[in-house]
């Protein structure tokens, strides 16, 4: 039988993981393990998971409680620390409902279609939630007007749309990853791996409550909100980090995959990544003749003015 593992990435998570773990393990998909690593909690995050692993077996605590410095490295470190037929990453402040391991499960292995030797991704839609885990919208897809169908290389390495607490990866894809590479996130790694190597599917089913609160690491962006667009355009500095580590990611992609890559993937890649230090008149026409395009008309606008 397939081994599901889900790793949980915690960092002073005291007043989410209980009630995330409780999710966890009321799973239909019985046959999963929960991998946890904590990234050096100061609050009682470490007490409550040594409570729950002390009543149910399958959870396991990391004993590297060192701090790694970001969730991304957190969760590099459990996806190198894995060696499960599937994956899934799960942060400390959401609730997966009951079905989410068996859903995402089936569309794995539809994708896979017996061949377990390609990388694959499943990812699907998440519900929107408060703090007190009330609905603030039925589809993050439609909330954040994100187009899963989008799985070329090139829009992706433009653009990220899978969720990492959604996603499940199988044991191939896993195989790609051998050290922490210098990625924006670990999903946006993981995506890029799957479409340049391997397959994608989307499952257009809302499976976990993503919870907002104040302290997100990512959170959910209202793209039909002025405000909240205003606000990301007029964030210059934040705006110039995340370019600036995509540039990056790109790069460290085409370098880290080049004995594998084909001359047109290197070639998306190199093009999106020499955009790191050029002028932004440079820029601006680079981004047209290379085709990086965002999904929309308002994100492709706003890339021009920001990048």
């Amino acid at each position: 039988m397939a081994t599901v593992e889900i790793l949980l990435a915690t960092f002073n998570s005291e007043q989410y993981v209980s009630s995330q773990l409780d999710s966890l393990l009321a799973q239909d998909f019985r046959d999963i393990s929960v991998t946890v690593r904590d990234d050096g909690s100061s609050d009682r995050t470490w007490d409550i998971l040594n409570e729950y692993a002390q009543k149910d077996a399958r959870i396991k605590l990391l004993p590297d409680r060192t701090s790694s410095g970001s969730a991304k490295s957190n969760f590099f470190r459990l996806l190198l620390a894995s060696s499960a037929d599937y994956v899934m990453t799960c942060d400390a402040d959401d609730y997966w409902l009951p079905e989410k391991v068996s859903r995402t499960l089936a569309a794995m292995q539809k994708l896979e279609n017996g061949d377990t030797d390609i990388p694959c991704l499943v990812h699907c839609d998440l519900k929107v939630a408060g703090e007190d885990l009330g609905i603030i919208a039925e589809s993050l897809v439609e909330y954040e007007k994100l187009t899963p169908s989008r799985t070329g290389l090139k829009q992706l390495t433009a653009q990220n749309n899978v969720t990492g607490c959604a996603m499940m990866v199988n044991r191939a894809l896993l195989n790609y990853i051998t050290r922490e590479p210098e990625a924006v996130m670990h999903d946006w790694w993981c995506a890029l791996i799957a479409s340049a190597f391997g397959r994608i599917a989307f499952l257009p089913e809302s499976l976990i409550l993503y919870r907002q609160h104040g302290s997100n690491q990512v959170g959910a962006y209202n793209a039909s909100s002025a405000d909240a667009s205003l606000s990301r355009l007029t964030s210059k500095e934040r705006n110039r980090t995340i370019y600036d580590s995509m540039f990056r990611q790109a790069s460290a992609f085409a370098e880290e995959y080049s004995d594998k890559l084909m001359p047109e993937q290197k070639k998306v890649l190199t093009g999106y990544g020499e955009m790191l230090g050029m002028p932004h008149i440079r820029k601006c026409v680079r981004l047209v003749t290379g085709g990086y395009w965002k999904n929309t008309f308002i994100r492709n606008v706003g890339q021009f003015l920001v990048i």
